[in-house]
């Protein structure tokens, strides 16, 4: 978790944007910019940056795994591949305020605009954190559930941000 807010930090850094801190919780990282950035561009590297991290560490870490097949590193190796495929793919579900949230977000910015598409954005958040809470609960998966409740919440703040900054 910390290399994938690594990944978010240095690309944003190369794009100019400050950042405040790398913050870890139980249930993932986020790296604190000083502002949000504006450019779709910039937005769609930064957050990219994150799961791309993920990947390479998949694909340095299953080649491992295998060559040491049989050996005592071999299911560290593994489990860490595998730990970071799902981090990657599940960063990239497109639940804003999530990676491909963020993704989405820079995507519809050139066609609506960056308040229209915070709001697109953290409405199909809204939804799909709504089917990670269902699958939880079904699931008896309390991690499911809080993940689920804290991308509604933090999209939620960030769309009645955006809201707000737009009407000053």
């Amino acid at each position: 978790i910390l290399l994938h807010e690594l990944g978010h930090s240095v690309v944003a850094q190369f794009l100019g944007i400050r950042v405040r801190s790398i913050v870890l919780y139980p249930i993932g990282g986020v790296a604190n910019l000083t502002n949000i950035p504006r450019r779709p561009s910039h937005e769609l590297a930064i957050a990219i940056a994150g799961p791309i991290v993920n990947f390479l560490l998949v694909s340095i870490l299953l080649p491992a795994a295998i060559l040491l097949q049989g050996g005592v590193f071999s299911a560290p190796f593994h489990n860490l591949a595998f730990a970071n495929l799902l981090l990657g793919a599940f960063n990239l579900l497109p639940a804003f305020p999530m990676d491909g949230g963020r993704i989405l977000r820079a995507y519809l910015t050139p066609k609506m605009g960056f308040v229209r598409a915070t709001i697109k954005a953290a409405d199909v958040g809204k939804w799909i954190a709504l089917a990670m809470g269902i699958a939880g609960l079904l699931l008896a998966h309390l991690i499911l559930v809080i993940v689920a409740f804290a991308v509604y919440w933090m999209g939620q703040r960030e769309k009645r941000a955006a809201i707000v900054s737009s009407q000053f």
